[in-house]
C-alpha cells in the first residue's frame, strides 16, 4: 500500500518501522509539536481525516503510557463501558495482569463488555455497578460511553464501592473515568488507597474543580502521592491526572 500521510512517534521510526513506498510519514516528537501543529496553517490545509489521526494515536495510549506494568497486577477499572479499557490493559501488561476488576453501571454497555472479553473470563470480573461512596440504587441516563448518574434517566442501577467489591486485594492501579462521580468514586476507595498505594489514573475533566479537588482529596488520604497531568484529546475532554508514590 502506498501514497498518503502517516504520523508516527519518534521511538516507532527509530525502531525500524516500514516506510511503504509513495508515502509520506511525519515524525510526532512531543506534546509541543502536536499543539503547534494543530494551531498551524499546515494543518488547516490538510484534509481533517490526517489531522485527527494525529490526536487519535495519543488516545490509544491513554492510561498506558505513565506506569511500566508491575508483576501481579491488579487493576480497577471503573467506569469499563464495553470493555475497551480492559482490552488496552491486558495488551499493556500481558501476562503481568493478574486481575481487572471492571465496574460498569449502564446494562447495554455491560452486555457488549461481556462480549469483548469473553476470552478473558479467568483474569477479568464485571461489576455491573457504577462506583460510589456507598451502596445505592439510582436511575442514570444511558448514552453509551457517557452514561451518567444523574437520578432523572429511565434505567435502574446500582452504586457500590470500591473498597466492598475488592476487599483485602492488593489492589496496584486504579483508573476512573465516571462521568463526574470520580470524588465520590475516590471515597469509596479510601481503604484501598490507604492500603495498597495503588498508581492511580483518574479523569479531571467532568467537573471545573475536579482538576484540583481530586488531588487534594487524594493527599488527604496518602501525602506521599505525587502526581501528572496529561491530555489526550484536540478538544476538552480526556484530561487524566496520574498519581503514584515513589519506591
Amino acid at each position: 500500500m502506498g501514497g498518503g500521510v502517516r504520523f508516527i512517534s519518534l521511538k516507532d521510526f527509530l525502531a525500524g518501522t516500514k516506510i511503504n513506498d509513495g508515502e509520506l510519514v511525519a515524525l510526532v516528537m512531543s506534546d509541543w509539536n502536536i499543539i503547534r501543529f494543530r494551531n498551524s496553517q499546515l494543518s488547516r490545509n490538510l484534509p481533517n481525516d490526517i489531522v485527527q489521526g494525529l490526536v487519535a494515536m495519543r488516545e490509544n495510549d491513554q492510561y498506558v503510557d505513565v506506569f511500566a506494568p508491575a508483576e501481579n497486577e491488579i487493576i480497577v477499572d471503573a467506569g469499563a463501558y464495553i470493555g475497551d479499557t480492559a482490552l488496552r490493559f491486558l495488551k499493556w501488561g500481558g501476562d503481568k495482569v493478574a486481575k481487572i476488576y471492571s465496574f460498569e453501571l449502564d446494562p447495554g454497555n455491560a452486555a457488549k463488555y461481556e462480549e469483548n472479553l469473553r476470552a478473558f473470563r479467568g483474569k477479568v470480573q464485571l461489576v455491573e455497578k457504577g462506583t460510589w461512596d456507598k451502596d445505592e440504587t439510582i436511575t442514570i441516563s444511558s448514552g453509551g460511553a457517557g452514561s451518567r448518574i444523574d437520578g432523572e434517566g429511565d434505567i435502574t442501577s446500582g452504586l457500590t464501592t470500591i473498597d466492598s467489591v475488592v476487599g483485602d486485594e492488593r489492589v496496584t492501579f486504579i483508573k476512573m473515568d465516571v462521568e463526574g462521580a470520580e470524588l465520590k468514586s475516590l471515597t469509596g476507595a479510601r481503604n484501598t488507597i490507604i492500603k495498597n498505594h495503588p498508581r492511580l489514573a483518574v479523569c479531571v475533566y467532568h467537573k471545573v474543580r475536579d482538576i484540583y479537588e481530586l488531588p487534594e482529596y487524594i493527599l488527604s488520604l496518602v501525602p506521599e502521592y505525587r502526581f501528572y497531568l496529561r491530555h489526550y484529546s484536540s478538544n476538552g475532554w480526556e484530561t487524566v491526572l496520574y498519581a503514584e508514590v515513589p519506591k
